[in-house]
């Protein structure tokens, strides 16, 4: 009851915390942006490895919003700074589970969007591991256009981003609907919607990354 979770793009439904602060209230998504572009110049990652003059001005900036002036900071830094034997392959998937509660995220309502009975979430971005090219733009297009020969797909692509995924433009194909352009999609919101159409779908088909792992918290196959 006591924790404050500061969130981007109404990914408060990931932390049952008693009080929520939407980072897209107190700063453009353009300014995140830069910021993520700067952090990664200096440090070459994206991670929250430490805390940075951003983060410490959003958390007073979130403090006083909420009438705060005494409180204290748990930072990303110490899970990442926790689980570094895990992602340098020192420790292996027993030892994280000891250091975790992975509990399912409960089903989320997608408000403003109607869905239909049976669907697999899809998305395609470039990331470093998925580099842009013509070989990775068809692998997308092609493997969407097969899923939808055998049931309805659900792109949760958007038009807000913060870092350096950048959607794979898609264009029209038969049994697709994409999230983006939806008048219900906003940068307050955009992880809320994906994480409402993602929870209640067959499966998640996509590149590999954060929404791949969210998937496996609503307990949906991620391929």
């Amino acid at each position: 009851e006591r924790l404050v979770a500061i969130t981007r793009g109404g990914s408060h439904l990931w932390y049952p915390a008693a009080r929520h602060v939407e980072l897209y209230d107190l700063r453009d998504p353009q300014d995140v942006r830069v910021e993520n572009v700067y952090q990664r110049r200096q440090t070459g990652l994206l991670k929250q490895m430490r805390a940075s003059e951003f983060d410490n001005a959003v958390i007073k900036d979130a403090a006083k919003s909420l009438g705060l002036t005494s409180y204290h900071v748990l930072h990303p830094a110490w899970m990442y700074q926790r689980l570094e034997p895990y992602w340098a392959g020192a420790r292996g998937v027993g030892w994280l589970m000891r250091q975790i509660r992975a509990e399912a995220f409960p089903l989320v309502d997608a408000e403003g969007i109607v869905l239909p009975p049976e669907y697999v979430a899809v998305r395609f971005y470039h990331r470093h591991t998925f580099p842009p090219s013509d070989l990775t733009k068809a692998l997308a297009i092609e493997t969407i256009k097969h899923l939808a020969e055998k049931t309805h797909v659900m792109v949760l692509n958007v038009d807000t981003h913060a870092d350096e995924h950048a959607d794979i433009p898609l264009p029209d194909i038969p049994n697709v609907t994409q999230l983006k352009g939806q008048a219900c999609v906003k940068p307050q919101n955009n992880l809320a919607m994906q994480s409402a159409i993602l929870s209640r779908a067959l499966a998640y088909v996509g590149t590999y990354g954060g929404l791949a792992h969210l998937a496996l918290m609503y307990r949906k196959p991620s391929v």
